[in-house]
């Protein structure tokens, strides 16, 4: 199968336009957004891989949503559930499981008749802007999905549902899921996508290019959840016809490449040398943001530094929470002159956390930079990055990308770089080629038989940070091990979990990892003082060994041996709860009422009460004598008037014959005076498990509609929650149910504000 694209002519998005097929894609009379499901790509019929199916998304409220399906051609159709085991053939009358497959009708039900019939959409559905359900037009065929995921329909023009016939073209066409909740049938646009589009844009492709226009713009969705939209072309100036696919990536062309040959524009097709190019999930509309919520709206970057290893070699190290691709220079004085002395590091290949990048010690002009040094480093990082490699484009006058979410809408920088091919330009500094409405970006031509690839960044953030270089070789890391607790279960169907507290000292070493002969979970690998739960295969084991190393010098590194008791968890009291809630809720000042009640106990002895402020340095609270013997439920109160601003809590429990265990509460308890608006104060238990609530306090200065977003270490939002909170001290509940155990970020945004991110563990 070859990527071609013999046509691409101007997209542009109708303002009214908003159903699930060439309703949205063609915008004028002549303009033409057919399927081609067997040509230039191979596309949405039966058999096919599932990389270039054509998807449905039905939301959890599977039983008020319909999916219309009408077409101009006579094909042959099957809606196939999520998981592949039915087949809703369509037999005349309707989809039915498993059913005799006949053609969609020449008349009637499911065909649509011409253009006039396509941008009305189809009788009974309400479209976006509409003040109600379309009258007059075409009656589309409906289908009732009974379960929530991604669905995907198949066409053919073959009666056994086999591989269509080479060249098999609809030029109108529709597939929208409806919300049958309401009279109304509203459209729920953005629910219909695919790695790929087989798309039919006129009747050929010969110079000046006769036939049809296509106006229209794809959004893509990626995999860090961000939305970014393509137009093609220009309303006054488009290109011509032909057959042709889109498909979107991360890479370019050569995915096995760096980034800066893979983005490269090739002579040739590149799907064809190199292999299926797709990768995220192409769009009509803005995909729903009910089932593809907005991910991370910015890049952090931290840690930016110098390491030198024990071999002399040294490397540029930072850590940052998203994958992308980063140009480095090394700017050294007169600064902001591109001297020759300045150094260019150009398409750095980036992952979330920890990154280095070799230096051999020189500046530009192969000079020793003496160590005491002060230069500066210069990072433009783009992340979400979507590239468009185009094969045998015809007549390109010009691409536009835009930013759609999160973040404010707009035109964005544009990228390519065509240097291997004839009469090729490139664009490759930041901050690209920024379009407008009447202009647009790298509007090459005739482009026969070359794939030219562009990109954008979805995300894309500058870093100047000042470097000092580093004295000598002496690098070290020295690591510990402190606390192993039990994290003792919420209740009977719950298991316990043993968090054990890890610290690091470290000597011109800036960027770290810490791994496991396990497989137990980190709260930050590349936090020196983090803290690991053990896995169910770390407790069976009894033995772990962690590993701190140097991100840029893995020579350097530290080991820890964790022993984990059997007995560890097995406390000599049963725990019903273990909490703490500031004494007064009007007056944070008077501190932190701990409280912890017992089902059981057996010769304990007394409590003691220890506080932190950094999970790792405890001091104690205060005693409590214990029951000693108990098969009934016994309360302890400790108020703790010292509280600080964010505080944790540990129990120790002492024995009669002196024997000691220690147990961590859930959660950490937040007693400042002044509690900062706009800001989460509280957060527990954390760590969270299956089923339970987490709770957490926030004081706003103002009512507002906000949204909890809960972000995994790839910075990527999993989950997003709205609620409607009042002018100030606000208790905010949600669930981790669902998602995998794991470590997330927590916070919470309205339009005009957001929170920084407070951590949040996942157990199983």
């Amino acid at each position: 199968m070859k990527l071609y694209f013999t046509s691409f002519f101007v997209i542009l998005i109708s303002t009214l336009s908003f159903a699930e097929g060439s309703r949205q894609l063609i915008t004028c009379p002549t303009c033409e957004a057919g399927l081609s499901i067997n040509d230039k790509a191979q596309f949405a019929y039966p058999t096919i891989d599932p990389d270039r199916r054509l998807y449905i998304r039905i939301s959890p409220d599977a039983v008020n949503e319909r999916i219309y399906v009408a077409l101009s051609e006579q094909w042959y159709v099957q809606i196939v559930s999520p998981d592949g085991s039915s087949k809703y053939v369509y037999d005349g009358t309707g989809f039915t499981l498993n059913g005799t497959p006949a053609p969609f009708p020449l008349l009637g039900t499911g065909r649509i008749l011409d253009y006039n019939q396509s941008e009305a959409g189809p009788n009974g559905v309400t479209q976006r802007n509409a003040v109600g359900p379309t009258t007059g037009s075409y009656n589309a065929v409906i289908f009732n999905p009974d379960v929530p995921g991604d669905w995907y329909i198949e066409f053919t023009d073959q009666s056994d549902m086999s591989i269509p016939t080479e060249g098999v073209r609809c030029a109108y066409w529709d597939i929208s899921v409806v919300d049958a909740s309401t009279p109304a049938n509203s459209v729920i646009d953005g629910r219909t996508w695919a790695y790929q589009w087989g798309m039919r844009s006129g009747p050929g492709s010969t110079f000046p290019g006769p036939g049809p226009r296509l106006n229209s713009t794809f959004y893509i969705y990626t995999d860090e959840q961000v939305v970014t939209s393509i137009e093609v072309g220009s309303p006054d100036n488009p290109g011509w016809g032909g057959d042709w696919f889109i498909a979107c990536n991360d890479f370019g062309i050569i995915e096995s490449e760096t980034p800066a040959e893979a983005r490269k524009s090739i002579n040739g097709d590149a799907d064809d040398i190199y292999g299926f190019l797709g990768q995220y999930r192409i769009f009509l509309n803005d995909p729903d943001i009910a089932e593809f919520p907005s991910g991370i709206s910015e890049i952090d970057v931290s840690t930016v530094a110098i390491d030198i290893c024990s071999d002399g070699g040294s490397f540029i190290t930072f850590n940052t929470n998203v994958d992308g691709v980063g140009d480095i220079t090394l700017d050294f004085p007169p600064y902001a002159n591109n001297g020759s002395e300045d150094i260019e590091f150009p398409a750095q290949a980036l992952t979330a956390g920890a990154n280095t990048v070799e230096w051999d010690g020189l500046d530009g002009n192969g000079a020793t930079v003496p160590a005491g040094t002060v230069f500066k480093i210069r990072l433009f990082i783009g992340a979400s990055i979507v590239h468009l490699p185009l094969y045998d484009i015809e007549g390109l006058t010009g691409l536009k990308a835009k930013l759609v979410r999160p973040g404010t809408p707009d035109y964005i920088g544009l990228y390519w770089d065509n240097s291997n091919i004839l009469g090729g330009t490139t664009e490759v500094v930041d901050p690209g080629c920024i379009s407008s409405d009447i202009e647009v970006c790298n509007s090459y031509g005739y482009a026969n038989e070359i794939t030219l690839n562009n990109w954008w960044n979805g995300l894309d953030k500058i870093v100047e940070a000042d470097i000092v270089a580093p004295q000598g070789v002496n690098s070290s890391i020295d690591a510990g091990i402190g606390n192993v607790v039990c994290v003792p279960a919420e209740d009977l169907n719950d298991t316990d979990s043993i968090l054990v507290d890890l610290s690091a000292s470290t000597v011109n070493v800036n960027a770290v990892k810490w791994t496991s002969t396990g497989t137990g979970t980190f709260m930050d690998e590349n936090d020196p003082s983090t803290s690991y739960i053990a896995s169910d295969f770390d407790l069976n084991t009894g033995t772990v060994t962690l590993t701190l190393s140097g991100a840029a010098c893995p020579d350097i590194a530290d080991v820890v041996t964790i022993n984990i008791p059997d007995d560890i968890c097995n406390l000599p009291i049963t725990l019903v709860a273990f909490k703490g809630v500031v004494a007064s809720s009007q007056d944070h000042c008077e501190g932190v009422e701990v409280t912890w009640i017992t089902a059981t106990e057996e010769n304990t002895e007394y409590f003691v009460l220890l506080r932190s402020s950094n999970g790792i340095d405890f001091s104690e609270v205060g005693r409590a004598s214990a029951a000693g013997n108990s098969i009934t439920e016994t309360a302890y109160t400790m108020l703790d008037e010292n509280a600080g601003e964010l505080n944790y809590y540990k129990l120790v429990i002492v024995d009669l014959d002196g024997s000691q265990e220690e147990i961590l509460m859930g959660g950490t308890v937040g007693t400042d005076c002044m509690v900062p608006v706009n800001t989460i104060s509280e957060m527990y238990p954390n760590p969270i498990r299956e089923g339970r609530d987490v709770s957490l306090t926030i004081n706003l200065n103002a009512s507002a509609n906000v949204t909890v977003n809960i972000v995994d270490i790839y910075g990527r939002t999993v989950r997003q929650i709205p609620m409607d909170l009042i002018e100030g001290i606000n208790p905010v509940q949600f669930n981790m149910d669902n998602l995998a155990s794991g470590t997330y970020f927590i916070n919470i945004s309205s339009n005009e504000w957001k929170t920084s991110h407070r951590k949040l563990i996942k157990l199983r």
